[in-house]
C-alpha cells in the first residue's frame, strides 16, 4: 500500500512557526523514522533517521532543494537524519511527489540513502520547469498530438523510436531519422484537418529526404479519457523494462515543459481523438516554401505563418491509422 504526502499533510505544521533554530515535526504514520518538518523560516523537510552521519548524503545541485545529514533533537530525543529541504515555495507540489516517491522507496525496504539518491536521479529533471505556468492550451494540445503519434503509431514497431523524438530539443521537424522527418499538427478545428504552419522552411523535407506530415484532430470534452498525464504515464509503463529509455523520455518531457506538479490541471484537459492522419508532403501538398516567391521572400520579411487545409490534398493521404501505416511504409528500412 502505498502512501501520499498532499497539501493537507502540512498544514498543522504550518499553523504557526517555530523559533529560530527549530523544527514543527511530525512522525509519519506507518513509519517509526520518517517525519515532516517546518523550520522556522517556513521551508519545508523531510527527515530520515539513519544510524550515523556517515550514512548521510548531500546535495544542492538542484534550485531550492537542498539534501544533506543533521544530528536534530526531535520529541525530546537526539538523532541523526538525512535532511531533505525545499527553501522555494513555487515548488512545493514537486516537493510533495518527490517525498511521496521517498517514502515509499524507504517503506518498501530502500535504505533512506539510497532511496534519496534514487529519487533525485528521477526527480531532478522536472524540478526546475516545476516553477513555471503550466503549458498554454496550444502547447499542450501540441505535446498531446506529438506523444499520441509516438505512442500509438510509432512504440508499438519499436521503443527505439523515443530516441527519434526530437521536437522538445527544437528541432524543425519533431520526429527525425537519417532520410525522413516527421511534422505533428494538432487541431480543433471545427472544419477539419486545418493547421497552423510556423515559418517558411517548416514543411521543407530533409536534404535527399522524405516528410510526412501527421494530422490528428481532436475535441476537448469533458466525458473524454485522453489526457496528457494518461497518455505520459502509458508511454512510461511501456518504457518501464528499459531504464535507458525511460529516462530519456522523462528527460524529454522535461524539456518540453511539462511538469508532473501540474498534473491537476493538466487533466482538466480532456480530449476525444476524432480523426488521425499520415500525409506524403510531396510537390500537391498545400504549402509554401522559398521557391514559391519568384523573387524569392521580400526583403525585411523575417518570417512567415499560414494555415493549411489537408482536406484538399486528398492524394497526400497515405494512412489512417498505424495498420496502414505500416504497410505503406518499410518502416524496418525507413525509420530505422
Amino acid at each position: 500500500m502505498t502512501r501520499e504526502i498532499t497539501e493537507d499533510s502540512w498544514r498543522d505544521l504550518e499553523d504557526s512557526l517555530p523559533a529560530y533554530g527549530l523544527y514543527n515535526a511530525k512522525k509519519l504514520e506507518g513509519s517509526e523514522k520518517i517525519f515532516l518538518a517546518v523550520n522556522h523560516n517556513g521551508f519545508r523537510n523531510v527527515l530520515l533517521q539513519i544510524n550515523s552521519i556517515d550514512s548521510a548524503i548531500f546535495d544542492n545541485h538542484s534550485r531550492g532543494l537542498i539534501v544533506q545529514g543533521k544530528d536534530l533533537v526531535i520529541k525530546r530525543i537526539e538523532s541523526t537524519f538525512i535532511v531533505i529541504t525545499c527553501s522555494d515555495k513555487e515548488g512545493h507540489k514537486t516537493f510533495n511527489l518527490v517525498a511521496t516517491d521517498i517514502l515509499n522507496k524507504v517503506i518498501s525496504g530502500l535504505k533512506p540513502a539510497d532511496a534519496v539518491t534514487q529519487t533525485l536521479e528521477k526527480w531532478r529533471k522536472f524540478w526546475g520547469s516545476s516553477f513555471r505556468k503550466i503549458l498554454t492550451e496550444d502547447q499542450i494540445k501540441g505535446l498531446f498530438g506529438e506523444l499520441w503519434f509516438l505512442f500509438v503509431w510509432l512504440l508499438p514497431k519499436n521503443h527505439k523510436f523515443v530516441e527519434n523524438w526530437v521536437g522538445p530539443s527544437g528541432s524543425r521537424n519533431d520526429f527525425e531519422w537519417k532520410n525522413l522527418a516527421t511534422e505533428v499538427k494538432t487541431t480543433s478545428s471545427v472544419r477539419g484537418h486545418i493547421h497552423r504552419i510556423n515559418g517558411i522552411e517548416q514543411l521543407d523535407p530533409p536534404q535527399d529526404g522524405k516528410l510526412y506530415c501527421f494530422s490528428l484532430r481532436v475535441r476537448k470534452e469533458k466525458t473524454a479519457q485522453n489526457t496528457l498525464p494518461v497518455l505520459i504515464k502509458r508511454i512510461q509503463n511501456l518504457l518501464a523494462s528499459n531504464q535507458h529509455l525511460l529516462d530519456l523520455f522523462d528527460e524529454k518531457i522535461a524539456i518540453s515543459g511539462y511538469s508532473p506538479a501540474h498534473e491537476d490541471e493538466y487533466s482538466e484537459y480532456q480530449y476525444r481523438v476524432i480523426d488521425e492522419r499520415l500525409y506524403i508532403v510531396d510537390d500537391e501538398f498545400p504549402r509554401l516554401s522559398v521557391s514559391s516567391f519568384q523573387d524569392g521572400v521580400p526583403y525585411g520579411v523575417e518570417r512567415i505563418d499560414y494555415d493549411v487545409n489537408l482536406e484538399v490534398c486528398r492524394e497526400c493521404l497515405i494512412a489512417r491509422n498505424p495498420y496502414e501505416f505500416n504497410s505503406v511504409l518499410d518502416i524496418t528500412s525507413g525509420l530505422s
